[in-house]
């Protein structure tokens, strides 16, 4: 009785033990799982910009949304940690836009110094971007004045160095930009002639843009003493035009400031003072471009003929420019 009694808690004793080792290799083994599998999904997420190749100078970029991707690190948990996300370069190349569209276009990326067993990629496969025409136009300058000249003076002819100015962007944005204004010219008070290089607006477009040191016009106001001056309505007149070429102008006089050199009757000698539009002064590549029946319209420069320079001054014109409508009639 007693040989068995003891046999049976060695049974027992033993069947404990075997337990506690199964349980004991059981925990190792989930250790051990646990260790591997960590350490094989290891993930680390950055945030990267995104770089442009082989754009053509000739092209522009208009539409470019995601410049930054997610940049992704897989494997190994220790050897992750310690890599460096500039050690990746994600890239789009623009050799071959399709222009004028929000195309997508597929991310490529180059790796250096990482190990092969780690996995590189980003989330983004590719990204949308509108490549456009670069271009380019002349525009005129317009002066804008403000304030008010001391009682007793008059503003003379405004001259504008240059008198266009180029500006580039993408093509379809150049589109209908005719002009661009100077920031306001103060003239306030002022008694003397004004000589400035002033600033010229910048477009609200941000794509548009002035070429280099071409964002600044020498801008000269003469200003007068209003002492010995007359003004008089000047007739535009049509001078060379061909029959199949029409005119008209927006303007059926101009009014013009003149300084009296000698004493004599106010305005007399001055009924053979006229605006030519000569069509010699036209630019033939323009006239050339109409269709027949097709019109334009034109800025033309006001020079005053037939002056007596011994007894008249021109000081100033309004308008400076005349607007032309030029039309090439159908042939008969």
């Amino acid at each position: 009785m007693k040989i068995s009694v003891k046999f049976k808690k060695i049974k027992e004793f033993l069947v404990k033990i075997d337990f506690f080792r199964k349980f004991v290799s059981l925990f190792l083994a989930f250790c051990i799982w646990y260790y591997v599998n960590d350490k094989a999904t290891g993930v680390v997420k950055f945030r990267i910009p995104l770089e442009i190749s082989n754009l053509s100078a000739d092209n522009i970029i208009t539409q470019f949304d995601d410049k930054f991707i997610t940049l992704v690190f897989e494997g190994d948990k220790e050897e992750i940690s310690l890599l460096n996300k500039k050690l990746v370069i994600a890239t789009v190349d623009l050799k071959k836009p399709f222009l004028n569209e929000n195309f997508k276009y597929p991310v490529s990326i180059t790796r250096t110094e990482i190990p092969e067993n780690i996995e590189v990629y980003t989330e983004e496969k590719a990204v949308y971007i509108k490549v456009e025409k670069r271009g380019s136009r002349e525009i005129k300058v317009n002066p804008v004045i403000e304030g008010s000249l001391e009682n007793g003076y008059l503003m003379g002819n405004i001259t504008v160095n240059p008198e266009k100015i180029k500006i580039g962007g993408p093509e379809s944005m150049l589109i209908g930009i005719e002009k661009v204004e100077t920031v306001p010219i103060q003239i306030d008070k002022k008694t003397s002639n004004i000589n400035e290089k002033v600033k010229l607006k910048t477009f609200e477009n941000n794509f548009i843009y002035f070429y280099k040191d071409n964002d600044a016009v020498d801008i000269n106001i003469p200003i007068y003493e209003a002492k010995n001056v007359t003004r008089i309505d000047v007739p535009v007149k049509f001078k060379n035009w061909p029959k199949n070429i029409s005119a008209v102008s927006e303007n059926v006089s101009v009014q013009t400031y003149l300084r009296i050199k000698s004493v004599q009757s106010n305005n007399e000698g001055t009924d053979n003072i006229s605006v030519i539009v000569d069509f010699n002064l036209i630019d033939k590549k323009l006239i050339n471009s109409l269709a027949e029946n097709e019109s334009i319209s034109v800025l033309y420069p006001v020079t005053i003929s037939g002056i007596d320079d011994n007894n008249y001054s021109v000081l100033s014109t309004v308008p400076v420019n005349i607007k032309l409508t030029i039309k090439k009639e159908e042939s008969k």
